[in-house]
């Protein structure tokens, strides 16, 4: 959670690899003290070949619509200037592309969705419906973010995940979703267009809408259940 940290003048590398690791760690003693099995746990099964495409579609509709909630967070209560200013520091400024992209979208894509769509799924599975287990799990990760004004759209993103993993009955389009979802979000993480200057309009949203539908549908499994 290094959001905690922004303008502490810490590296961000040293944070996300510290949070990232006590976060692998847990899920792994999670797992060594209830001797889960680790194929099950974390879904680690080949998803349909659809499943890819359904990512290639999905990540990028999803930071559209991720856009639109914190748009619509920010009437309600406006993001301050600062907030921005320390954001946009923060998301890897100054660093060669290669580091970005592994510690600002591999890695979290890779121990996040461990935690979250393996160990937490996993755990929540038997004891609540669907819904309940996608909203659950979903806003649980955006909580994780800490930072108030990522929750939103985290939290979205989280809904997504979950649904991604019970479809396709794989960790795996999961990891890539978020990991290309973070990697997109860095492309556009500057200090305009974290303000926010231009609203799309509601088509934009509906399309989005429509694709992470066709996203999600595209990584259902058909020889047996998706996610058990």
């Amino acid at each position: 959670m290094w959001q905690l940290n922004i303008g502490g003048g810490i590296d961000s590398r040293v944070l996300i690899t510290i949070n990232l690791s006590v976060l692998g760690v847990a899920a792994w003693l999670m797992i060594v003290r209830y001797r889960l099995p680790v194929r099950e746990t974390l879904s680690l099964r080949a998803p349909a070949p659809g499943a890819w495409l359904g990512v290639l579609i999905g990540a990028p509709a999803g930071l559209v619509l991720a856009d639109g909630v914190v748009r619509l967070a920010s009437l309600a209560m406006p993001i301050p200037e600062a907030w921005i200013e320390a954001m946009a520091e923060n998301m890897g400024a100054g660093l060669p592309l290669w580091q970005m992209l592994i510690f600002f979208s591999l890695m979290p894509g890779i121990f996040e969705e461990i935690a979250f769509r393996g160990v937490l799924l996993h755990g929540l599975k038997n004891r609540l419906t669907t819904l309940q287990l996608v909203l659950i799990a979903g806003i649980a990760f955006g909580f994780f973010h800490v930072d108030l004004f990522r929750i939103p759209p985290t939290s979205l993103l989280g809904v997504f995940l979950v649904v991604a993993v019970i479809r396709s009955g794989s960790i795996f389009p999961a990891m890539a979703w978020h990991a290309l979802h973070n990697a997109l979000a860095l492309g556009s993480a500057r200090v305009e267009q974290i303000a926010l200057p231009e609203q799309p309009t509601w088509w934009h949203y509906v399309l989005a809408l429509l694709a992470v539908l066709l996203a999600l549908q595209l990584m259902k499994r058909k020889s047996r259940a998706a996610f058990s």
